[in-house]
Protein backbone atom coordinates (compact mmCIF):
# COMPACT_ATOMS: atom_id res chain seq x y z
CA UNK A 1 0.00 0.00 0.00
CA UNK A 2 1.28 3.48 -0.83
CA UNK A 3 1.82 6.27 1.69
CA UNK A 4 -1.15 8.06 0.17
CA UNK A 5 -3.54 5.24 1.02
CA UNK A 6 -2.16 4.78 4.53
CA UNK A 7 -1.89 8.45 5.47
CA UNK A 8 -4.57 10.22 3.43
CA UNK A 9 -7.24 7.61 2.84
CA UNK A 10 -6.99 5.96 6.23
CA UNK A 11 -6.60 8.90 8.56
CA UNK A 12 -7.72 12.12 6.92
CA UNK A 13 -10.38 10.96 4.50
CA UNK A 14 -11.94 7.90 6.09
CA UNK A 15 -11.12 7.56 9.78
CA UNK A 16 -11.24 3.97 10.94
CA UNK A 17 -10.92 2.46 7.46
CA UNK A 18 -9.38 -1.01 7.48
CA UNK A 19 -6.02 -1.43 5.71
CA UNK A 20 -7.52 -3.82 3.15
CA UNK A 21 -10.32 -1.38 2.39
CA UNK A 22 -7.86 1.50 2.01
CA UNK A 23 -5.88 -0.60 -0.47
CA UNK A 24 -9.05 -1.41 -2.41
CA UNK A 25 -10.10 2.24 -2.38
CA UNK A 26 -6.72 3.27 -3.76
CA UNK A 27 -7.12 0.56 -6.40
CA UNK A 28 -10.55 2.00 -7.31
CA UNK A 29 -9.02 5.47 -7.68
CA UNK A 30 -6.29 4.04 -9.90
CA UNK A 31 -8.95 2.32 -12.04
CA UNK A 32 -10.73 5.67 -12.44
CA UNK A 33 -7.45 7.27 -13.51
CA UNK A 34 -7.12 4.70 -16.33
CA UNK A 35 -10.15 6.10 -18.11
CA UNK A 36 -9.02 8.09 -21.14
CA UNK A 37 -11.95 10.41 -21.83
CA UNK A 38 -15.35 11.44 -20.47
CA UNK A 39 -17.14 8.70 -22.45
CA UNK A 40 -15.00 5.95 -20.91
CA UNK A 41 -15.42 7.52 -17.49
CA UNK A 42 -19.18 7.69 -17.97
CA UNK A 43 -19.31 3.99 -18.90
CA UNK A 44 -17.23 3.13 -15.82
CA UNK A 45 -19.40 5.20 -13.48
CA UNK A 46 -22.57 3.86 -15.09
CA UNK A 47 -21.37 0.37 -14.18
CA UNK A 48 -20.07 1.35 -10.74
CA UNK A 49 -22.90 3.60 -9.51
CA UNK A 50 -26.65 3.74 -9.48
CA UNK A 51 -28.37 6.46 -11.50
CA UNK A 52 -29.18 8.29 -8.24
CA UNK A 53 -25.53 8.17 -7.17
CA UNK A 54 -24.45 9.67 -10.50
CA UNK A 55 -27.04 12.43 -10.09
CA UNK A 56 -25.72 13.06 -6.57
CA UNK A 57 -22.23 13.56 -7.99
CA UNK A 58 -23.64 15.80 -10.69
CA UNK A 59 -25.56 17.95 -8.20
CA UNK A 60 -22.52 18.38 -5.98
CA UNK A 61 -20.43 19.46 -8.97
CA UNK A 62 -23.17 21.89 -10.05
CA UNK A 63 -23.10 23.38 -6.54
CA UNK A 64 -19.30 23.71 -6.71
CA UNK A 65 -19.50 25.56 -10.01
CA UNK A 66 -22.21 27.89 -8.70
CA UNK A 67 -20.18 28.62 -5.56
CA UNK A 68 -17.20 29.35 -7.77
CA UNK A 69 -19.35 31.85 -9.68
CA UNK A 70 -19.99 33.59 -6.36
CA UNK A 71 -23.59 32.43 -5.95
CA UNK A 72 -25.03 32.34 -2.45
CA UNK A 73 -27.16 29.64 -0.82
CA UNK A 74 -30.52 31.09 -1.98
CA UNK A 75 -29.30 31.55 -5.55
CA UNK A 76 -28.04 27.96 -5.63
CA UNK A 77 -31.37 26.67 -4.36
CA UNK A 78 -33.24 28.67 -7.01
CA UNK A 79 -30.89 27.46 -9.71
CA UNK A 80 -31.06 23.78 -8.77
CA UNK A 81 -34.68 23.50 -7.68
CA UNK A 82 -37.20 22.11 -10.15
CA UNK A 83 -39.41 24.63 -11.85
CA UNK A 84 -42.37 23.29 -13.77
CA UNK A 85 -41.93 26.04 -16.34
CA UNK A 86 -38.19 25.43 -16.96
CA UNK A 87 -37.41 24.43 -20.52
CA UNK A 88 -34.19 24.06 -22.45
CA UNK A 89 -33.42 25.66 -25.83
CA UNK A 90 -35.42 22.98 -27.66
CA UNK A 91 -38.49 23.60 -25.48
CA UNK A 92 -38.05 20.36 -23.56
CA UNK A 93 -38.87 20.48 -19.86
CA UNK A 94 -35.77 20.31 -17.70
CA UNK A 95 -35.67 17.48 -15.20
CA UNK A 96 -34.00 18.78 -12.05
CA UNK A 97 -34.02 17.34 -8.58
CA UNK A 98 -34.00 19.59 -5.56
CA UNK A 99 -30.73 19.60 -3.68
CA UNK A 100 -30.84 19.60 0.08
CA UNK A 101 -29.54 22.35 2.32
CA UNK A 102 -27.31 19.72 3.94
CA UNK A 103 -25.70 18.93 0.59
CA UNK A 104 -25.11 22.61 -0.19
CA UNK A 105 -23.59 23.16 3.26
CA UNK A 106 -21.30 20.14 2.98
CA UNK A 107 -20.16 21.07 -0.52
CA UNK A 108 -19.49 24.65 0.59
CA UNK A 109 -17.48 23.44 3.59
CA UNK A 110 -15.28 21.41 1.25
CA UNK A 111 -15.20 24.15 -1.40
CA UNK A 112 -13.70 26.73 0.95
CA UNK A 113 -10.77 24.40 1.75
CA UNK A 114 -7.92 25.71 -0.46
CA UNK A 115 -6.22 22.30 -0.40
CA UNK A 116 -9.41 20.34 -1.10
CA UNK A 117 -10.27 18.25 -4.11
CA UNK A 118 -12.81 20.71 -5.47
CA UNK A 119 -10.17 23.45 -5.54
CA UNK A 120 -7.67 21.14 -7.21
CA UNK A 121 -10.17 20.19 -9.93
CA UNK A 122 -11.31 23.79 -10.49
CA UNK A 123 -7.73 25.02 -10.66
CA UNK A 124 -6.66 22.36 -13.14
CA UNK A 125 -9.72 22.89 -15.30
CA UNK A 126 -9.05 26.64 -15.30
CA UNK A 127 -5.41 25.98 -16.24
CA UNK A 128 -6.60 23.76 -19.11
CA UNK A 129 -8.82 26.61 -20.30
CA UNK A 130 -6.11 29.23 -19.78
CA UNK A 131 -7.98 31.02 -17.01
CA UNK A 132 -7.16 31.72 -13.42
CA UNK A 133 -9.38 29.97 -10.86
CA UNK A 134 -11.36 32.16 -8.54
CA UNK A 135 -9.84 32.67 -5.10
CA UNK A 136 -12.23 32.46 -2.16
Amino acid sequence: MSDIAKDKLGQECLPGIKTDDAEDLEDLYRAILTMKDPNELHMFFRDLCSVNEIYSFLHRWQIVKLLDEGKNYDEILRELTPDSSSQDEAGVKRNKTTVSSTTISRVKKCYVNPQGGYRTALSRMADDRGKSPKKK
